[in-house]
């Protein structure tokens, strides 16, 4: 049986410690599963039976590489779960206005496009938000992301104009339960509910990812 690749990047290519837990249970099934870097040209993806999309935690510094990557793979029909479809819509942050579509509530955003200009304060003002989170649509493990108070926007100008040149970005109203309760991310396989992780900021932050939380 062809091995199974958990997909890593470059700058750290070796399962992680959550993943290796894996490699256990999927031996006893008579299923390797081993470590392969996305952005290694050496890798020869259709080698596998499978590829598993879990630490490439650089993708967002080059979305355009990662992009032609899995449409490659894609193309090869190679197998990825999630699906490439599914793994390019979730890449980009826009996809919450599909779920608010859809009726999912998502808190205020206003979508600021790669290049734009507008002042924040302004922003701020005229959305009625008076607590903000700043992040790239494209982002990763809270990558330039950071809080804004409304009447210190003023301080953060330079800084949000500078993000914004590098790409669209998102302003959105702070949920401070956030920081009582933290936030629970969902676990589905095959479109059926698994199970829930519920994660808290560290005292003094509002990030909940692993870094932070």
């Amino acid at each position: 049986m062809k091995p199974l690749a958990f997909v890593t990047y470059i700058g750290s290519s070796a399962l992680t410690a959550d993943d290796a837990l894996a490699v256990a249970p999927l031996g006893e099934r008579g299923i390797e599963a081993v470590p392969a870097a996305w952005n290694d040209p050496a890798v020869r993806w259709e080698k596998f039976a499978g590829v598993v999309i879990r630490s490439c935690w650089d993708y967002h510094l080059m979305p355009a590489e990662f992009r032609r990557w899995v449409d490659a793979l894609n193309a090869a029909e190679v197998t990825i779960w999630n699906p490439a479809g599914m793994l390019l819509w979730n890449m980009d942050k826009r996809y919450l206005l599909d779920l608010a579509a859809k009726g999912v509530q998502i808190p205020r955003t206003i979508w600021v496009e790669a290049g734009a200009t507008p002042d924040l304060s302004e922003l701020l003002h005229d959305a009625g938000i008076r607590q903000a989170v700043v992040k790239p649509a494209i982002s990763a493990t809270a990558h330039q992301t950071w809080r804004v108070a409304r009447e210190r926007a003023a301080d953060f100008q330079k800084q949000f104009g500078k993000q914004v040149l590098s790409g669209a970005t998102l302003v959105q109203e702070f949920i401070p339960e956030l920081l009582r309760d933290g936030e629970w991310s969902l676990l589905f396989f095959g479109g059926q509910f698994s199970h829930a992780v519920k994660k808290r900021p560290a005292g003094g932050d509002f990030r909940v990812q692993h870094d932070y939380g």
